[in-house]
C-alpha cells in the first residue's frame, strides 16, 4: 500500500477539512449536490477511522476485521448506513448490489412523506426513504 499525503493525516483531520465545511454548505443551501457531498464526506471518514485504528492495513486483505469494524461503526451510528448508501449510490451510478442497501428513495423536500409504510428520516430538508 502506498500512502499519499494530501493534507489530513487522521480521521479527525479529514472530518474537519471535508465534513465540517460540507455540513455548513448543506445547512446554508440544502440541495442535492450539497447533500451528496455531505454523505460522501461522512462515509469516507469511516475509511479514515479504519486507517487510524489499523495503519497500513488494507481492508481488502482483512475482510473479517473490516466487516467487524463496519458492523461496530454502524451499531454505534446507525444513521451512517444512510450516508453510506447515498455516497455509494453517487459513486456507482445509482446501482448498489450489496444486500445491506436500505435507501430506496432520496429527494430534497420540505415535506414529510411516507411511502409504502417505509421508514422516513429527514436530514435537514433531505428526505430519505428506507426499508
Amino acid at each position: 500500500m502506498k500512502k499519499i499525503n494530501f493534507g489530513p493525516t487522521s480521521a479527525r483531520g479529514y472530518f474537519d477539512l471535508h465534513v465540517v465545511p460540507a455540513y455548513s454548505r448543506f445547512q446554508r443551501i440544502s440541495n442535492l449536490e450539497n447533500a451528496i457531498d455531505l454523505a460522501k464526506g461522512l462515509w469516507e471518514t469511516a475509511g479514515w477511522l479504519w486507517s487510524d485504528r489499523y495503519p497500513g492495513v488494507n481492508r481488502r486483505d482483512q475482510p473479517a476485521a473490516a466487516s467487524a469494524f463496519d458492523a461496530d461503526l454502524l451499531r454505534r451510528c446507525p444513521d451512517l448506513e444512510f450516508f453510506r448508501d447515498l455516497a455509494d449510490t453517487a459513486k456507482h451510478g445509482g446501482e448498489l448490489h450489496r444486500g445491506s442497501v436500505i435507501v430506496v428513495w432520496f429527494e430534497l423536500t420540505g415535506e414529510t412523506r411516507w411511502v409504502n409504510a417505509a421508514q422516513m428520516w429527514q436530514i435537514g430538508r433531505a428526505a430519505v426513504i428506507a426499508h
